[in-house]
């Protein structure tokens, strides 16, 4: 209860001067964006919302206007890639944290270093100690400039028969219901399951079939999407963690940075297909992949005239972002998740 901004100011300014991704723009300049790491820390990242005496509608109200406006005010092009807001409950209540990065800086893996770095500046702060977060690891700009040589030294060459295979694949689906097809009609669906078919999903299956939690997801939606297309072979967008160990030079363990990896995955199921079958087809397939798809980003996009350029894109995308549990023991920064702010 009563969160004291007075650590938790130098704890994000520390955070922020720690990890270089946190101070980058993207400027412009005739031959495209040119990212920089700025030398100090941006004003503005923290502030604190006094929102003692609201609660319900209202409370809810506020919280949405403060992240749509911190959101708003992320400008890549300046340097403002990160928001912190500090909702102040009142002296005995908790307060609720939102931290908000703009895309282009983190990935999901970045979120839990940023998050538990900044658990250890606050409790550093808090006692009267010096900030002292573990090193981080290769800069994000270095391990770009390693990627596009080693791409184009033809040293991915080998996995681009994959890739063109791949792009063969019929991308197309079956038109859903009619209207505009626009962002401005985009709709989330969030859907919850009950914590007898969680614990099925995370522990009992993957243990049974020795397989993992992604595989079984995608199984699910591999065979949907084979039934509702009427073909075995779909072509679904897949992310990976793209930090993968090409250097032994190189340790991405504690970057911050977006280095997810986007590759279509040609997903053959069989309709009718039982699971044991669907599951075991499905794990070797995504076992096939080349470097769990980060040759694919590579290959089309730092690759002088690259083959896979202007190749269809999936339709319909699958991503496994992992468990995240929240610690409700009362004894750090965070005592629960704070539910989504702002659209």
């Amino acid at each position: 209860p009563g969160t004291d901004l007075s650590a938790l100011r130098p704890a994000v300014d520390a955070l922020v001067r720690h990890h270089p991704a946190l101070r980058t723009r993207f400027r412009r300049t005739d031959d495209g964006r040119r990212q920089e790491v700025l030398p100090d820390v941006p004003d503005g990242i923290l502030t604190h919302h006094d929102v003692a005496g609201l609660d319900g509608p209202a409370l809810e109200a506020e919280v949405r206007r403060a992240a749509d406006a911190a959101r708003d005010s992320l400008d890549p092009a300046a340097g403002r890639v990160v928001r912190v807001l500090l909702f102040d409950h009142g002296p005995d209540l908790p307060a609720q944290l939102l931290f908000t990065v703009h895309h282009l800086v983190v990935d999901g893996v970045s979120w839990r270093i940023l998050l538990a770095d900044l658990e250890t500046a606050h409790r550093c702060a808090a006692d009267g100690r010096p900030v002292d977060l573990p090193p981080a690891t290769t800069a994000y700009g270095h391990w770009a400039a390693r990627l596009q040589a080693h791409t184009r030294s033809g040293a991915l060459d080998g996995d681009l028969a994959h890739w063109e295979r791949t792009a063969a694949a019929p991308a197309g689906l079956p038109a859903g219901r009619p209207g505009p097809n626009t962002h401005g009609t985009a709709a989330t669906v969030t859907v919850e399951l009950e914590p007898e078919t969680t614990e099925a999903l995370l522990r009992r299956v993957p243990e049974v079939y020795r397989t993992q939690v992604n595989d079984v997801l995608l199984s699910a939606l591999g065979r949907t999407l084979a039934r509702w297309c009427g073909r075995d072979t779909v072509l679904v967008g897949v992310e990976g963690h793209g930090r993968e160990d090409l250097f032994d030079d190189v340790d991405l363990s504690r970057t911050v940075g977006w280095f997810t990896a986007e590759f279509p995955l040609a997903l053959t199921v069989a309709p009718d297909a039982g699971w044991h079958d669907i599951l075991r087809s499905v794990k070797e397939q995504l076992r096939a992949v080349p470097l769990h798809g980060l040759s694919h980003g590579a290959l089309r996009h730092l690759l002088p005239d690259s083959p896979l350029t202007g190749a269809p894109a999936p339709q319909v995308g699958f991503n496994y972002h992992g468990q995240w549990d929240a610690d409700g023991g009362g004894s750090g920064l965070y005592g629960a998740a704070l539910p989504p702010a702002g659209g």
